[in-house]
């Protein structure tokens, strides 16, 4: 996994090689300051014709501009003959929960 940081409170590991089922895990806060690198992330995970894990298990804040990054995500992947998977936090799953997209995610608990 590829580690990097951002000012913001932020941590993104993505996959160092292709061969592997492409994995974007992601901690700390998923607001309007880090939602760029989030979206960034999310975008060199996505790959067409395949199964793509977003681990979002450590993270602790998650606002709308994330579930909107997670929804063009989804898109994206359905466009392109991709699945999506989630591996939410508590405040992952209550969010998309509470914003009735429960059925709109293949979603596994994390924390």
């Amino acid at each position: 996994m590829t580690p990097s940081r951002s000012s913001g409170h932020l941590v993104v590991a993505t996959p160092a090689s292709p061969a592997t089922t492409p994995v974007c895990r992601v901690s700390g806060d998923i607001d309007i300051q880090t939602v760029s690198e989030f979206r960034a992330a999310l975008g060199m995970t996505l790959k067409a014709d395949a199964l793509v894990v977003v681990d979002l298990s450590e993270v602790t804040f998650c606002g709308v501009t994330g579930l909107r990054a997670l929804l063009d995500a989804r898109e994206w992947a359905l466009d392109h003959n991709s699945s999506l998977r989630l591996v939410g936090s508590r405040c992952v799953r209550r969010l998309i929960e509470i914003a009735g997209l429960a059925d709109e995610f293949e979603m596994s608990a994390g924390r």
